[in-house]
């Protein structure tokens, strides 16, 4: 026999209809406005300094008896809060909550209509920011990687509450094969037919000419680079290429004052810094 104080005295319907709608049609003077979910168990919607709210425990409470009257069992409801607490920490203070301090007149308040279990510091949720059904799944999700994690599953879902639908299978005739089909089959096979053998000895024939022409292309650049008196030049350091850059630019001649004093060279330079760097790397 279940115990009668712990026997739902709502349905679904009328907890949706509440978290949706209490703090409309706000009575002048009320503080707080209750839903009476079991015999002396209530959840509430206190108002406070012009803003409705709901404690943490109210969300638990309000949760369970959700599951409850699904007839869903919660083994260990000390893990089922601690995960329902946890999730409650992404409603930051200030957006989604107000953070109180101990034994604020709020929280005494609180205390007195049995709305939470201590006084400690702790957070009060602004009422239309709790997303009910967001928590009612994570709660579904971490039970499911309890069970695929090897662990025993802490909510019994009664399975009564979702019919599994069956799929009906259509008798239809078993598919004749054209005579085509056959034909086309016979020729995608690599062992019936010599078609793909022939295929892909073309395509190896023609992979391996790009690519020995490719090798080719790359020996005679190296030749080219090795043979090339400039490049060797460059392979001296990374300052000179820069020198040479600004050497071979676009740059006016009134700009460059410092010329290089050596037999068949009168190179000019901006900076004088470029012109020792010339005279070092390519005259030594």
């Amino acid at each position: 026999m279940e115990n009668k104080s712990q026997t739902p005295l709502k349905t679904l319907e009328e907890l949706n209809y509440f978290l949706t709608n209490a703090p409309k049609n706000w009575k002048v003077g009320d503080v707080i406005k209750r839903f009476q979910i079991y015999e002396h168990d209530y959840i509430s919607c206190v108002f406070w300094e012009n803003q409705h709210f709901i404690t943490g425990t109210d969300i638990v409470k309000a949760l369970t008896y959700r599951f409850k009257i699904q007839g869903h069992e919660i083994k260990n409801v000390k893990k089922f809060e601690e995960g329902i607490f946890s999730d409650l920490r992404n409603l930051k203070p200030g957006i989604d909550s107000s953070l109180e301090e101990p034994k604020s007149p709020f929280l005494e308040l609180l205390y007195k209509h049995k709305c939470i279990r201590t006084q400690k510091k702790q957070k009060v949720f602004f009422w239309y920011s709790v997303p009910y059904d967001r928590l009612y799944q994570d709660v579904l999700k971490r039970d499911k990687k309890r069970e695929l994690n090897g662990k025993k599953s802490n909510i019994v879902i009664d399975k009564s509450k979702f019919p599994v639908v069956k799929k009906e299978v259509s008798k239809s005739p078993e598919p004749v094969e054209d005579t085509e089909l056959t034909m086309v089959k016979s020729e995608i096979d690599m062992n019936e037919s010599p078609c793909p053998s022939i295929i892909y000895t073309k395509w190896v024939d023609e992979t391996q000419k790009l690519s020995s022409n490719y090798e080719e292309e790359i020996k005679v650049k190296k030749e080219e680079s090795t043979t090339n008196p400039q490049l060797k030049k460059v392979k001296k350091g990374k300052k000179y290429i820069i020198t040479k850059y600004f050497a071979k630019g676009q740059v006016n001649n009134s700009s460059l004052k410092f010329v290089c004093d050596k037999k068949d060279c009168n190179k000019k330079f901006k900076k004088l810094e470029e012109l020792v760097k010339h005279k070092k790397f390519v005259h030594g």
